[in-house]
């Protein structure tokens, strides 16, 4: 195969260059500062989902790069007079650079193992926080655990073997004998293929590691549907190690707080949920048994037609037992209630119907961005606002409705 390597961009042609002088070959002035067409610029301009790169230009920061009409210009905010002819020195960001080769390349990686798997990749997002290859030939929209372990140890295999990764630009009729995992994009004269060295071939514009080494670690994060498929989650490079030395840092306070050893965690923490689970049960309990008894004395300090308000005072949640409270009272046949508990409210009104409700929240709750709702006889919900102020207000409320007789 013929390399072709005449007038290729610098980022192509040697993407370890990241300082460098660049002509100014057009300026165009803007609200904020110039727009620059650069000859021999350093910057990938972005494309192929891996993102444009990150710099400065004569020391000012590089606000975006874009593309017009086959042109690429670089945004700077910047007072200075940039005039045709100008060399600028155009520095990138090389954590930035580095990160993105990371992704692309070991994006590439997986992409090959997973097509060993059976699966395609149909799309990929490199995303800041983590790249994303949405896969189809998954059954039911589901890639098994087993299968992402395979991918994984053929994945760390390949790195291990530190296979070269190469950019190839060849005309179309070089492409025949290439076995490309993904068709070919570019020029009708001239498309540039990335190789990795006896594993797989794919058109492709971005940059990339010069071998699969530099790729270093590569972690599984989960999946999710997508469109009828799943799009696979992945940290590779620097994102990788660092969450790996994030989850180091948490297991071992996971061990302090336990007192137990790595491999006594599972067994630790299975014995916590299990116990949380009957305190749980315990506390609901005590709740339901709580509301029952606060029903009772409401209803033996209460006439017979008097409409109940009360509040529930609980450390957290307190759902339980105001729903007690309001059964034990139902059971009773009181003759209505409003109960509060923090944020939670039941409303009940014996032989009334919606339109009871309906007034009763327009005229009262609704000041208080009330939510719920219910049928007859029986309402709840959430409500913000000053536990006093909400009590006050339904209390006048009842005491004209019990007045009226309505």
């Amino acid at each position: 195969m013929i390399q072709y390597m005449n007038d290729l961009p610098l980022y192509w042609s040697n993407p370890d260059i990241l300082l460098a002088d660049a002509k100014v070959i057009e300026a165009r002035q803007t609200d904020i500062g110039w727009e620059l067409r650069l000859e021999n610029a350093p910057f990938y301009p972005g494309g192929g989902g891996q993102p444009a790169d990150r710099g400065s230009i004569c020391g000012t920061t590089l606000l975006g790069i874009r593309k017009e009409d086959g042109k690429i210009f670089h945004k700077l905010e910047s007072s200075g007079i940039f005039t045709i002819g100008d060399a600028v020195q155009c520095s990138v960001d090389s954590d930035f650079r580095r990160d993105s080769m990371q992704q692309h390349t070991g994006q590439h990686l997986l992409s090959a193992a997973l097509y060993s798997e059976g699966l395609d990749t149909v799309s990929v997002h490199l995303g800041q926080e983590h790249v994303g290859i949405e896969v189809e030939g998954a059954e039911g929209v589901i890639v098994p655990e087993e299968t992402v372990r395979q991918v994984l140890d053929r994945c760390k295999l390949w790195i291990s073997e530190n296979r070269k990764v190469i950019s190839r630009y060849l005309k179309p009729e070089e492409l025949d004998n290439l076995n490309l995992r993904r068709p070919a994009a570019g020029k009708s004269d001239l498309v540039r293929v990335v190789e990795i060295e006896g594993l797989d071939h794919v058109g492709c514009g971005g940059v990339h590691l010069k071998d699969t080494a530099s790729i270093g670690m590569i972690l599984y994060l989960g999946s999710e549907k997508i469109r009828g498929r799943v799009r696979l989650k992945w940290l590779i490079g620097g994102r990788a190690v660092k969450h790996a030395e994030k989850l180091s840092r948490q297991m071992r306070q996971i061990q302090k707080l336990l007192s137990s050893g790595p491999g006594e965690i599972p067994e630790k923490v299975e014995s916590l949920i299990t116990e949380n689970q009957m305190l749980n049960k315990r506390v609901k309990n005590l709740e339901e048994k709580t509301g029952r008894m606060l029903a009772e004395s409401w209803l033996a300090d209460s006439e017979e037609d008097q409409l109940i308000v009360e509040t529930i005072q609980t450390a957290d949640g307190g759902r339980e037992c105001i729903e007690a409270a309001a059964g034990k009272l139902i059971s009773a046949g009181a003759a209505g209630c409003f109960l509060l508990n923090n944020n939670s409210w039941i409303f009940f009104a014996k032989g009334r119907d919606a339109s009871f409700f309906n007034d009763f929240r327009t005229e009262v709750l609704t000041p208080f961005k009330v939510k719920g709702g219910g049928k007859p006889p029986l309402w709840r919900g959430r409500i913000e606002g000053e536990t006093k102020e909400i009590l006050v207000a339904v209390r006048a409320w009842f005491a004209i409705f019990h007045h009226e007789g309505a």
